[in-house]
């Protein structure tokens, strides 16, 4: 079974998120999610999900700043982004920090 983190400034989206998809169906438990980076570094840590899918702009730490965090300590933790910013700069950076995919 995965672990995985949903971190997003919006609390509707991280409950859309939790309900719209089977995530046992997949075998992915949601180990935790945080309404904000700083919140969701602190979660990260602590958790230390495989997976955590995550918004671009949020208050304070972005999800950008977040990746670069989270990787110093893990690189095994796989990122999804899940956010309604189109800007392909913000994707391009993500994609060179290794994340797995760009919604």
């Amino acid at each position: 079974m995965y672990r995985m983190m949903i971190i997003d400034d919006e609390p509707m989206v991280i409950c859309g998120i939790k309900k719209l998809i089977a995530w046992e169906k997949y075998e992915i438990e949601i180990c935790g999610e945080a309404e904000d980076g700083e919140e969701g570094l602190e979660k990260i840590i602590e958790l230390m999900p495989d997976l955590a899918l995550i918004d671009l702009k949020m208050p304070g730490m972005n999800g950008i700043d977040l990746i670069q965090r989270v990787k110093e300590f893990n690189q095994d933790i796989v990122f999804i982004i899940l956010t309604g910013f189109a800007e392909f700069e913000y994707a391009r950076k993500a994609m060179e920090l290794g994340v797995l995919n760009y919604i």
